[in-house]
């Protein structure tokens, strides 16, 4: 009887919360009524009111007109298979708990057009950690029932001098200090991501005989003059092509558009499952996340690179401009899920059609 007499007042605590803050999500409201219906029930009965309607409220950075030249000239490297002809092409983007991911597309069938389908390579996804020494003794803490402050007289974790891991700011190519170490992009790729495509590539491979074509970001540690000659000298030695995206553009960053999208739904349900609704530590979330990215299906990551794919004809349309971002959602729906379906590794499209190569018209 309690919970049909609370029916007369959830409809006034939902539109009071509503009111509050209008971008709040179904699980909370949820919570805002003690679970008196669930999330699923909140989001029925909201789109069913009358006038009800969706948009996406979106930062969009101006642009000024030599982004927009570059935003152009980014888009129609994509579109034309980077300027390169025919060819097999193996692609890679890399996109606090900080973590780094790397992924990658390869053409099937020899065809050379995203179009036509593709498999998706799972290449990483790394923890910004780096070593840090440790300046004295530290021992396991625990509180003082008495006066309930932290006390540190437990087993010791590190002795002086010695190292351990610790999350760090991601730097282009510095390795900061023993004391404030940092984690430098330069030593991952070379370390881990080019060596891990080599073995993708090599005489016997699945992809023996594909041509590289990495992707990055444009954000602040990718400006690093030495980081940028560090990777570009690699690829040029490797005949292997390092095309970054062009600035403030995460809308044809693969990562971006499907990627940490599926992971971060995935991430968040794992946990809930696992701790409930406390805040996790970063050691539970990066073990969560490693997790989430095991279990990513292939088709969700081949998805992320034929919608970038699509994107930079719509920027192509636009003269480079990004205004086509707002408005709507409809401004980066492409239609994958129409033309395609998921395998096991990638995406097949529906129909026989075989698109051809794109022309070069750089």
């Amino acid at each position: 009887m309690e919970h049909l007499r609370k029916w007369l007042s959830i409809k006034d605590i939902l539109m009071r919360e509503l009111r509050k803050n209008n971008s709040i999500c179904y699980e909370k409201l949820a919570a805002k009524i003690d679970y008196w219906c669930s999330a699923g029930t909140i989001r029925k009965w909201v789109q069913s009111r009358g006038g009800y309607k969706i948009y996406m409220e979106r930062v969009i950075p101006l642009l000024s007109e030599q982004q927009r030249k570059k935003h152009l000239d980014c888009a129609k490297k994509i579109r034309t298979n980077w300027g390169l002809g025919e060819g097999k092409y193996h692609k890679s983007h890399i996109s606090k708990v900080m973590a780094i991911c790397t992924i990658g597309y390869a053409f099937v069938d020899n065809v050379d057009n995203v179009e036509n389908g593709g498999v998706a390579v799972k290449l990483d996804l790394s923890r910004c950690q780096s070593h840090k020494v440790a300046g004295k003794i530290q021992r396991v803490s625990r509180r003082d029932p008495e006066t309930g402050k932290l006390v540190y007289d437990g087993e010791i974790l590190r002795r002086k001098g010695g190292l351990y891991l610790v999350d760090c700011n991601v730097t282009g190519s510095k390795s900061g200090t023993a004391d404030e170490p940092k984690f430098p992009l330069s030593q991952y790729f070379v370390n881990s991501i080019f060596p891990a495509v080599k073995d993708l590539v090599k005489v016997g491979s699945e992809f023996e005989g594909y041509l590289p074509i990495f992707q990055g970001d444009n954000a602040g540690p990718r400006q690093d003059k030495e980081y940028k000659r560090i990777v570009e000298e690699y690829c040029e030695n490797e005949g292997w092509k390092w095309i970054p995206q062009g600035p403030q553009m995460p809308h044809v960053n693969v990562c971006d558009l499907s990627v940490f999208p599926n992971m971060s739904k995935r991430h968040t349900q794992l946990s809930r499952d696992h701790h409930g609704m406390h805040v996790l530590k970063e050691d539970q979330i990066w073990r969560a996340a490693e997790q989430v990215f095991r279990r990513l299906p292939s088709n969700k990551i081949a998805s992320g690179f034929i919608q970038a794919y699509r994107l930079a004809k719509k920027i192509i349309n636009h003269n480079g401009d990004n205004s086509f971002l707002s408005g709507s959602i409809g401004g980066i729906r492409t239609g994958v899920t129409i033309d395609f379906q998921p395998t096991d590794k990638g995406l097949t499209r529906k129909d026989d059609k075989c698109m051809p190569a794109p022309p070069i018209i750089m």
